[in-house]
């Protein structure tokens, strides 16, 4: 999970690295990370949940417009 602060700048880093963000909260205590997209098609769920796993975290829940995932979505 996140523990410092440097977790938080390098889960903002590849979330932001998305072409589909427009910009990333972190919120280290609460342990969320709340993404604005660019456009009302936003980023897939696969593609943030591949993107949180490479930044060596591990996705527990994704909310957005497709519905809320606990599992990676297909």
């Amino acid at each position: 999970g996140m523990r410092c602060e440097g977790c938080v700048q390098a889960l903002t880093r590849v979330l932001e690295a998305l072409p589909e963000v427009r910009t990333v909260a972190v919120d280290l205590a609460a342990g969320t990370a709340r993404i604005t997209p660019r456009s009302a098609d936003g980023p897939s769920p696969h593609a943030l949940w591949d993107a949180i796993e490479k930044a060596g975290f591990e996705p527990r829940e994704l909310a957005g417009p497709a519905g809320v995932f606990s599992a990676r979505p297909v």
